[in-house]
């Protein structure tokens, strides 16, 4: 692996590397969530020992005072003071487990009905499984007379939710952290994107311009000597400055692409089979200095207009073709690129097919992270920006079909339909 390439990965290490920092983070929240679940269980166990005491020592009295066998002032105080104001659910049974008396419980005191029935003795089964029941014995001669059920009261139902609200309120400080790191993080490299193409249309505009003076000066100067140079002499120089001219128009268009990168380009509703031709077109005619065995073929459908911003669009059609050619460097075949309208109706997709290298499984979750790259030139933000272009300010896709290593890729972008 050459200096060169270990710089371009650099970008992708250091990804990894906050992808680490992020997972550390992560389990890090999840044992903190962890410790905090222990701890409210345990102060819970403590709180619902507490609850379930007091609630046997109200049953206990309530017990004693449903059969009294002498009345008092004790008898008095119990009534006031604990069976008024009792908090959780209570049934009393008679010998045969009909239930007679009920309180907090979901069921009218006075409905007797086989339903209200069925619905108590459901209720009195749940109470059995949480706290046994109290027999109610005649001091006499001790025969049990019935029994009382009792269920939880309602604090203790109410701390047994303490955790999981906890646990929720730590999950959703995690994800809102998460989520604003995230943003963060794309902010920032949005940010060096944006200063990043912006100054590269800025370092293009001064050598730009000078080309400019410069082409008008040979054309002058061409003009000037024409009688001298002879007419096969003078065509050459024509057609030297037209393709001069040509390139220089070139290079505009692409420092007014990375001029747009960053601001909110303006999309409209357009016939794209023109720029994909032109876009092909101008590849395939420098074919010849990447290889004489590669060809591109198209094959386009009628498309409906599509809202798009022709330079950037034309830009990711350049950037997946060009890598196609890079993935068949050395080789010969077909790079294959078709346009059509997806089965909805909704959508025209653009599918650029190569017979490359192909990537493994491995990369295909890397291609578009900002960054990785697997040439030896190059900082991996083709893909990267392409990608934003498409999704974020066309609203489409741009994404991997299919792909197997020495058999090909295929790269799909979709548009949604004016």
């Amino acid at each position: 692996m050459t200096l060169l390439r270990k710089k371009a990965s650099r970008p992708y290490r250091v990804y990894r590397l906050s992808w680490f920092f992020r997972g550390l983070l992560f389990v890090g929240g999840l044992v903190i969530i962890l410790l905090f679940l222990l701890y409210t269980q345990s102060l819970l166990g403590k709180l619902r020992e507490n609850a379930t005491s007091v609630s046997n020592a109200y049953a206990k009295l309530l017990a004693v005072a449903t059969y009294p066998t002498t009345a008092g002032p004790e008898l008095n105080v119990i009534f006031e003071e604990v069976i008024r104001k009792t908090d959780f659910p209570i049934i009393l049974t008679d010998t045969d487990g009909v239930p007679r008396v009920w309180k907090q419980v979901p069921v009218p005191w006075d409905d007797n009905s086989p339903q209200a029935v069925a619905r108590l003795l459901k209720l009195v089964r749940r109470m059995d499984q949480i706290n046994d029941p109290i027999p109610l014995q005649a001091e006499t001669d001790g025969e049990v007379i019935g029994h009382l059920h009792y269920g939880e009261s309602p604090l203790v139902k109410r701390l047994s939710w303490l955790p999981y609200v906890g646990v929720a309120v730590v999950i959703c400080f995690v994800l809102i952290g998460v989520y604003g790191f995230q943003n963060i993080k794309k902010s920032e490299q949005r940010y060096i994107w944006v200063g990043m193409a912006k100054e590269t249309a800025h370092q293009f505009g001064t050598p730009l311009s000078s080309l400019m003076g410069w082409l008008e000066l040979m054309k002058d100067q061409i003009d000037r000597n024409r009688p001298q140079l002879g007419d096969e002499d003078a065509e050459k120089f024509d057609s030297m400055v037209v393709e001069m001219n040509s390139e220089v128009d070139r290079l505009s268009t692409i420092a007014s692409r990375f001029g747009q990168i960053g601001s909110v380009p303006e999309l409209r509703k357009t016939d794209i089979l023109p720029v994909l031709s032109e876009s092909v077109s101008y590849l395939r005619r420098r074919l010849p200095q990447v290889s004489r065995e590669i060809r591109i073929e198209e094959f386009y459908r009628p498309l409906p207009p599509v809202a798009v911003n022709t330079d950037l669009l034309a830009w990711v059609v350049e950037n997946l073709v060009k890598n196609a050619l890079d993935a068949m460097a050395g080789s010969q075949g077909v790079i294959d690129i078709q346009a059509e309208v997806d089965r909805s109706g909704k959508c025209v997709n653009i599918a650029i097919k190569d017979e490359g290298r192909g990537i493994s499984p491995n990369e295909q979750r890397k291609i578009f992270l900002p960054g990785y790259t697997t040439k030896k030139r190059g900082w991996g933000l083709g893909l990267t920006l392409a990608k934003r272009i498409i999704e974020e300010y066309h609203q489409g896709r741009l994404y991997l079909a299919e792909s197997k290593p020495k058999k090909g890729s295929t790269f799909v972008i979709s548009l949604p339909v004016a």
